[in-house]
């Protein structure tokens, strides 16, 4: 059974443009994935407004939403609403479950809720995973389906950009990065950083003995660019093959502009191909 979901990050409603977003359910209805994956930042400043424009952009976009909240989920500079409130716009706007869990017989999802109201650091955009967390993970996986993908889905990276590579991680990567490798996960799916970036846990954290692949979203429509168009993947899941294609923005829609096949042994994915 062949199993096709994508995986947006960083939409930042409240500075897209209404093309872009046209252009993206247009590229959706296309591709009519069975789940719509989001790595969080739904939002630029968490105002009803821009959960609203999320919201509207739901309801249009097929497939089986599932969603894990960002940093900028959050209220950012209205300290009292950030600390008395936290997720109370997501939660009313978006759902009640931001550590969101999905499961059928090709494909397993566990979301983890990364973006804190403050962390140890400056700059709280910072994430972090608590212990709970990774103890869900190992259960959920627990009882997966052994033909099933299992996938981890987050905002915040767990391994650095190769142009950034003290890059600050989320909280714990390391621990978790071994809690998902004796959880015998496959993928990781981040946002967070607007670069789009393909890494095996393995050459971050040598220490782990599965081969893990970390797919780190560039932003799907916000004007805040790094370098590099707006863009999304689709992933096409049929034991034991995996298809990637990333989709870039042309100004006129979003085209394919790379695909990577894998393929999973017993000890994780290896890539097989890539096209251009």
């Amino acid at each position: 059974m062949t199993r096709c979901f994508v995986h947006l990050s960083d939409l930042h409603f409240g500075r897209t443009d209404r093309r872009l977003t046209r252009g993206l359910l247009d590229a959706l209805h296309r591709i009519r994935p069975d789940v719509l994956v989001i790595s969080g930042d739904l939002t630029q400043s968490a105002a009803r407004r821009e959960f609203r424009e999320a919201v509207a952009f739901l309801e249009q976009a097929p497939g089986i939403p599932f969603i894990v909240p960002g940093n900028h989920d959050l209220p950012g500079w209205n300290i009292v609403g950030r600390f008395l409130r936290r997720f109370a716009r997501y939660r009313r706007f978006i759902g009640p479950d931001m550590n969101p869990v999905y499961s059928d017989n090709s494909l397993m999802l566990v979301g983890l809720n990364t973006a804190r109201t403050v962390v140890y650091h400056w700059n709280w955009s910072h994430g972090r995973v608590s212990r709970r967390q990774l103890t869900a993970v190992s259960d959920s996986f627990r009882h997966a389906p052994e033909s099933a993908l299992r996938t981890v889905v987050m905002h915040h990276p767990i391994v650095p950009p190769a142009h950034r590579p003290r890059q600050k991680l989320v909280g714990r990567a390391h621990r978790a990065a071994r809690n998902f490798s004796g959880a015998r996960t496959d993928l990781i799916l981040t946002g967070h950083l607007h670069r789009v970036t393909v890494s095996d846990l393995r050459s971050t954290y040598p220490d782990i003995e599965r081969s893990i692949f970390s797919f780190q979203a560039g932003t799907t429509l916000s004007d805040r660019l790094r370098g590099e168009p707006n863009s999304f993947r689709t992933f096409h899941w049929s034991a034991p093959e995996l298809r990637t294609d990333l989709l870039q923005w042309t100004g006129h829609g979003f085209e394919v502009a790379e695909s990577l096949q894998f393929v999973r042994r017993t000890d994780g994915l290896e890539e097989v191909s890539t096209a251009a």
